[in-house]
């Protein structure tokens, strides 16, 4: 029963991988795939830093600020799936007695990782989501979709 759980999750966590490839791609092309400006738009978004961005970057920045929850939404997914996959491996090498103690080390380290991780996850996903509260707006994107990859619309 645990490696049936452990493979549902693992593959189930593969699925969500590769249904967030377009939005991972629509991040990189609000960007104008420049890893500078990407940067950039992480520190005005996520860290809300006042850098100053001219009127296509601003609207790369909204662009950006509204693909990215639903991204970042996805690798939270992955990441929650993937580990329950590996915490059912974990827990049938300590049901055997595999490896000693260290399933427990590190099914304890996940959680640490995984207490830590998720609310930084959910603060970033609500500052872009309060990024665009406050400047799409401001901006006149003239695509109506948002900037939204095809299989989303």
């Amino acid at each position: 029963m645990l490696v049936a759980g452990q493979l549902t999750f693992t593959a189930t966590a593969l699925a969500t991988v590769i249904v967030a490839l377009p939005f991972n791609r629509a991040l990189r092309d609000a960007g104008g795939r420049d890893l500078g400006r990407l940067r950039r738009f992480a520190k005005v978004v996520l860290r809300g830093k006042d850098l100053p961005l001219d009127e296509v970057e601003a609207r790369g920045a909204v662009r950006y600020a509204r693909i990215l929850p639903v991204a970042m939404q996805f690798q939270l997914a992955f990441t929650g799936l993937l580990y329950v996959g590996i915490a059912f491996q974990f827990v049938s090498a300590a049901i055997r007695g595999d490896l000693g103690v260290f399933p427990e080390v590190f099914l304890a380290a996940m959680v640490v990782l995984l207490v830590w991780a998720v609310p930084l996850t959910v603060r970033r996903i609500r500052r872009a989501r309060r990024y665009v509260d406050l400047h799409a707006p401001a901006i006149t994107d003239r695509s109506a979709d948002g900037g939204l990859p095809r299989a989303s619309r």
